[in-house]
């Protein structure tokens, strides 16, 4: 991860869990903001992956606590890879009973189609 110079006073590393979900602080004064700024930067194991197996964390319980933590004490932003793979299901998230002026017909459909999805897709859409 890197920090600009200039910007390197205003932000502090908060914690660090197994070198793949990395919180910092935005801090509120030295950004003129109303509240700090928690980021975390996350790669999301697969299930398949060696660390997985290693660990045998759920590393979405260990996002799902921080943010909770987190954001009892400013804002929260998560980025990164969650390693989703959303095979044949649609790219958006479908709301036909709320919004039944979109045809999810008339979308654009990917060039590439992956035919498996797995559970980090699950959860990071519908929770």
């Amino acid at each position: 991860m890197f920090i600009k110079d200039d910007l390197k006073n205003g932000i502090s590393f908060i914690k660090n869990h197994f070198d793949t979900l990395i919180w910092l602080k935005f801090d509120k004064l030295f950004f003129n903001l109303e509240n700090d700024v928690f980021v975390c930067a996350v790669y999301m194991w697969s299930g398949e992956s060696p660390a997985a197996r290693v660990y045998g964390i759920a590393m979405f319980n260990v996002v799902e606590n921080d943010i909770l933590t987190f954001e009892m004490l400013g804002s929260v932003f998560v980025a990164g890879d969650v390693n989703a793979r959303d095979g044949n299901k649609p790219d958006c998230i479908v709301y036909e009973t709320l919004i039944e002026t979109i045809d999810t017909n008339e979308l654009p459909r990917r060039a590439a189609q992956d035919l498996i999805h797995n559970e980090n897709l699950e959860v990071f859409r519908y929770t």
